[in-house]
């Protein structure tokens, strides 16, 4: 495991630490953090954020079954959004997860551009340990920090 997952994994048990204070740390879920593919790569990013203190969500790009009219229906989502939209220090980053041979599509290069040019930030992320890099030389201010307190 890398140096920067296993500072994510000690910094979700001391958030769990810092929640649960009168719960035996023997029964703290310890839950090893694995990066195997794009699902578990963009809850690790979207975990970090959080943890730091900073606002993310994720972008749910899909159709939808809908039973009634049995059929699948159309995401509302723009095409080419990124998967995790973030506020970080006070700035919109998006957040493109590619793992693998993935690449940017068409749609999501333009709205790299669009997004850039409003004077937000798109990141794309192919493994955590970049994505770690990133944030440390980007937020230096949030790195030893747990929803903003100091920890």
């Amino acid at each position: 495991m890398s140096e920067a997952l296993n500072h994510l994994m000690n910094l979700n048990r001391v958030s769990k630490r810092l929640k649960y204070p009168n719960v035996p740390e023997r029964a703290l879920l310890k839950r090893p953090i694995r990066v195997n593919n794009t699902n578990s790569l963009t809850e690790a990013v979207k975990l970090c954020l959080e943890l730091h203190g900073c606002y993310v969500t994720r972008i749910q790009s899909q159709g939808q079954w809908n039973p009634t009219l049995k059929r699948f229906t159309r995401s509302t989502t723009k095409k080419g959004t990124a998967d995790l939209h973030a506020a970080i220090n006070g700035r919109h980053v998006s957040i493109e997860i590619k793992w693998g041979k993935d690449k940017l599509s068409p749609q999501q290069k333009q709205t790299a551009r669009q997004v850039e040019e409003a004077g937000g930030l798109y990141l794309v992320v192919g493994n955590y340990d970049t994505f770690w890099t990133w944030f440390e030389q980007y937020a230096p201010d949030l790195v030893n920090k747990i929803g903003g307190e100091l920890v």
